[in-house]
């Protein structure tokens, strides 16, 4: 749907503000809100991909016509992404800047993988 398209750039400034925030020291309790959104955001990811959403319904899209066609591996890549967001929350949350910092690298890792595959 159209609205869960605009998702999408907001979910990139949030990941890219979890990092300004890590690289700065911030409290990590400053940035749970958006790192509890990130991964909301990755847990109903697929729903923005459903059938009809593809490039003859959205021209403007950066979506491959793969996540269409190879939806079992789309959906692979989302749950690895959804996962690694789970590990970023969930060291924010217990204050370990140690693992967040691992866990920002992870989920920048399978983001990228799934747009090489899946973005143009």
């Amino acid at each position: 749907s159209g609205a869960a398209w605009r998702r999408l750039a907001p979910a990139a400034a949030t990941f890219g503000g979890i990092k300004a925030g890590l690289d700065a020291g911030t409290p990590l309790q400053q940035l749970a809100f958006g790192s509890n959104g990130l991964a909301r955001w990755a847990a109903s990811m697929t729903v923005a991909f459903v059938p009809g959403t593809g490039p003859s319904a959205v021209p403007s899209t950066k979506a491959k016509p793969e996540i269409w066609t190879d939806w079992t591996g789309f959906q692979a890549k989302a749950a690895d992404y959804e996962a690694a967001t789970a590990r970023l929350r969930d060291a924010i949350a217990a204050d370990d800047r140690a693992a967040a910092n691992e866990a920002w690298a992870a989920t920048r890792a399978t983001c990228q993988s799934c747009h090489e595959a899946y973005r143009s």
